[in-house]
C-alpha cells in the first residue's frame, strides 16, 4: 500500500513540473534560438534601441529624455477621415461608418434604411463632409460617405465649396457654421446649387438633391448638446468612439486622473491609415520610445447576396481587432484601455 502511494506521489509531482515549469527563454545574444526579426521591424526600430523602455522605465515616463542620435524620426500624420459602407438603400451595407485618424476612432455611424431617420434635424442632408475653412477660400471637404447626396452629385475629398444657393442667389461660404445654417433652412428633396473648385481648377456648378438626415447611432457628443443649446458646456470634450491607450507598460502605470502614460500619445494624436479596402481599414501607430507598434483593424461585413432584399436582415457587422507588436527583444507586461461608443 505504501509503495503504491509513493508511485502515485511521484507521478503527480512529475505532472505538476511539466504543467507549471517556466518556459525557457533564449539567452541574450543567442542568435540561434531567437526568432529572426521582420525586415520592416528592423527598419523602424534600430537594434540599439530595442528593449530600452523595459530596461529603463524612465524612458516611458519622461518623453523629454534625449533620444539616441540614430533614432528614426517619427512621422507626424495629419487628420484624415475614412468611411466604410453606404447610406444608399440598394447597397450591400446597412450602415455608413466614418472613422477619424485621431485616436483611430469611430466618428459616426449612420443607418441606411429609410425607416430610421433623425427626428430632431429635419433640414436638408448633404452628408457629413467634415468641412474646414480653407486658407485659399471656401470650405475644404475632408470626408465623403458613399450614398450621400454629396457623393451622388460628384463631390470629392479635397474639393472646396466656394458658395451655395437654394433660391438663385449664391452665398459665399467661409465657415462650417454657414453651411450648416443653409442646410437647416432647406428641406429634404430640395435642390442646392454649389460652386465648387476641384483640384485647384476654376469653379464649376454642381446641383445637389438634398435628402433627409439618417439616424445616427454614434456621433460626436457635442452634436447632442447643440440640439438643445447654441453653446457647448465649458470643458466639454467630444472624443471619437473606441479610443485606445496603454494603462501599464512594464513598471510604468498611468497616473491618477491622467488620460495617458506620459510620452504615449494614442488618444489625441493622428494614426497612420496603413491599409484600406472596400470592407476594412487599418490604423497604425508606431511607438519607438517603447519599441511597440499598435494596429487597429475595423471590418464591416456586407450583407449576404441572398439577404440583400430582406429589409429586416441585421447587417450591422462592424468588428474591431487590436494588435500590439513588441519590436524589442525583452518581454514585459502591458495593460490597455479600450473605450466604448461615445455620443
Amino acid at each position: 500500500m505504501d509503495q503504491r502511494r509513493v508511485v502515485a506521489f511521484l507521478a503527480i509531482s512529475v505532472l505538476v513540473l511539466i504543467l507549471f515549469a517556466p518556459s525557457q527563454k533564449p539567452k541574450k545574444g543567442d542568435a540561434d534560438n531567437a526568432p529572426p526579426p521582420a525586415a520592416d521591424q528592423l527598419a523602424e526600430a534600430p537594434e540599439e534601441q530595442l528593449g530600452e523602455a523595459v530596461e529603463n522605465p524612465a524612458v516611458v515616463g519622461d518623453p523629454a529624455d534625449e533620444k539616441p542620435a540614430d533614432e528614426e524620426p517619427v512621422v507626424e500624420h495629419g487628420l484624415e477621415y475614412v468611411s466604410l459602407g453606404s447610406v444608399a438603400e440598394d447597397s450591400p451595407y446597412r450602415v455608413l461608418v466614418t472613422f477619424t485618424s485621431q485616436g483611430a476612432g469611430v466618428r459616426r455611424v449612420e443607418l441606411a434604411s429609410p425607416r430610421y431617420r433623425d427626428l430632431h434635424d429635419r433640414g436638408g442632408y448633404l452628408g457629413h463632409l467634415e468641412v474646414a475653412a480653407d486658407p485659399t477660400g471656401g470650405l475644404l471637404i475632408q470626408s465623403l460617405g458613399a450614398g450621400t447626396p454629396a457623393a451622388e452629385a460628384g463631390l470629392k475629398i479635397g474639393d472646396r465649396i466656394l458658395s451655395a444657393s437654394s433660391d438663385g442667389q449664391l452665398v459665399p461660404l467661409d465657415t462650417p457654421e454657414q453651411l450648416a445654417e443653409l442646410l437647416s433652412q432647406n428641406k429634404p428633396g430640395g435642390q442646392l446649387e454649389l460652386q465648387v473648385s476641384q483640384g485647384g481648377a476654376p469653379p464649376v456648378g454642381l446641383s445637389v438633391t438634398l435628402a433627409r438626415r439618417p439616424l445616427e447611432i454614434i456621433r460626436p457628443e457635442s452634436e447632442n448638446f447643440l440640439m438643445r443649446s447654441k453653446e457647448l458646456p465649458k470643458g466639454l470634450t467630444s472624443p471619437p468612439s473606441f479610443q485606445f491607450t496603454f494603462e501599464q507598460l512594464g513598471k510604468t502605470k498611468i497616473g491618477k486622473e491622467a488620460a495617458e502614460i506620459v510620452g504615449v500619445e494614442l488618444r489625441e494624436s493622428n494614426w497612420e491609415v496603413s491599409a484600406q479596402d472596400e470592407t476594412s481599414v487599418t490604423f497604425r501607430k508606431l511607438l519607438p520610445r517603447v519599441s511597440l507598434e499598435v494596429l487597429k483593424r475595423y471590418r464591416l461585413e456586407p450583407i449576404p447576396v441572398d439577404q440583400q432584399a430582406n429589409r429586416d436582415y441585421p447587417g450591422y457587422g462592424l468588428s474591431l481587432d487590436v494588435e500590439i507588436r513588441n519590436l524589442g527583444e525583452n518581454e514585459f507586461e502591458i495593460a490597455y484601455q479600450l473605450d466604448g461608443p461615445n455620443g
